[in-house]
């Protein structure tokens, strides 16, 4: 093919494949240039909002510190522990969570027994006695105003 025949081939093939609807459908494919610009700063400012819930989350995840003791020796410095010791410490750690959260239960438990006595004793000294009884039904015989007490 020589120069003399190239041109009028490439101009038409130029002509044919650049319009302006296939301009913009490549951009917009690429994402190079969207055509809703208002979709594209949503999304970007979404995006940034949850890096940054993401990031807040993470910095106040903090882990704690296992209950490792350091040996007699111990003057400063990096310590390397052992997975074995890791291990214990973490199962140590454990431990007195579940001992914890098991005194919280026997707390409430204790509460809540308590509550029980304390109503059970507040209906005892409120009931009425056969006494007290007898006297209102007394009264009421002797007082016509005054309204006979159902005795059940």
């Amino acid at each position: 093919m020589s120069k003399r025949d190239f041109y009028p081939m490439f101009m038409a093939a130029w002509e044919a494949s650049f319009k302006k609807e296939t301009i913009l459908k490549a951009f917009e494919a690429t994402g190079v240039s969207p055509l809703n610009l208002e979709k594209s700063l949503l999304t970007h400012e979404a995006q940034g909002l949850m890096q940054a819930l993401v990031n807040e989350m993470q910095r106040r995840k903090r882990g704690k510190a296992l209950p490792l003791e350091a040996g007699e020796d111990y003057h400063g410095g990096a310590v390397f522990w052992s997975p074995r010791k890791r291990a214990k410490a973490a199962r140590l750690r454990e431990v007195k969570k579940q001992e914890k959260l098991q005194a919280a239960q026997q707390k409430r438990a204790a509460r809540a027994a308590a509550q029980i006595i304390r109503q059970e004793e507040k209906a005892r000294v409120t009931a009425p006695t056969r006494r007290s009884t007898f006297t209102l039904q007394l009264c009421s015989y002797l007082d016509p105003t005054v309204p006979p007490r159902d005795s059940s």
